[in-house]
């Protein structure tokens, strides 16, 4: 399947995750330019998902961390990878580097030998102060002193952009993903390039 062909490839997993968000990562890892990264990867004998991972922060905020949420980008990145003609060669690699992951599968092209050479190593994990400056933006807005997203912060945030947050049963970090994703196309690229609020939504 060539990346033109991935545009039409339909996500085959069942995730509990709010529908909005697993569309959002479902057609950011189906870009053009995160296919190319994936199979760089591939061919640097390393995981897709190192690859992905500075992206990811950036586009979704340091909540995309939500370890239900990286469980899905694995199970879609083995989709993507076998509609491209990969199969798996090591179902998991340590990462070493600071990584959204901390080991992730290998690929091979379809009928080519195995590469014996990849190690593991002990891996390290790196979030804090990542994303991009909407991402940014949000999080100053409703985290709460504890450094942790706050319901009723998220709440006050979203309904000044008419969106809806889900259940406050769903876990802060998922509704914080949620809102982001929602909040993305509505708020004005003016309010968070030109303004750093302060922690509460007080500027």
């Amino acid at each position: 399947m060539s990346h033109e062909s991935i545009a039409d490839l339909e996500y085959r997993g069942r995730d509990n995750l709010e529908s909005n968000v697993v569309r959002a990562i479902w057609d950011f890892l189906r870009r053009h330019d995160n296919l190319i990264r994936m199979e760089t990867a591939v061919r640097l004998d390393r995981t897709p998902l190192e690859a992905l991972s500075a992206q990811l922060i950036f586009e979704f905020g340091t909540n995309i961390n939500l370890q239900i949420a990286k469980q899905m980008i694995g199970r879609m990145v083995r989709q993507i990878m076998q509609a491209l003609g990969y199969e798996i060669e090591r179902k998991s690699l340590r990462i070493t580097r600071p990584c959204l992951f901390s080991a992730g599968a290998t690929y091979r092209r379809k009928g080519q030998a195995r590469n014996r050479s990849i190690r593991n190593a002990p891996s390290r994990t790196w979030l804090e102060g990542k994303g991009d400056p909407f991402n940014r933006w949000v999080d100053a807005q409703v985290r709460g002193p504890d450094g942790k997203p706050d319901v009723d912060l998220m709440e006050d945030l979203a309904s000044r952009y008419g969106v809806k947050c889900p259940p406050r049963a769903a876990m802060r970090g998922e509704m914080r993903l949620y809102i982001g994703i929602l909040l993305r196309p509505r708020v004005p690229s003016s309010e968070y390039r030109t303004s750093i609020p302060m922690r509460g939504g007080r500027r």
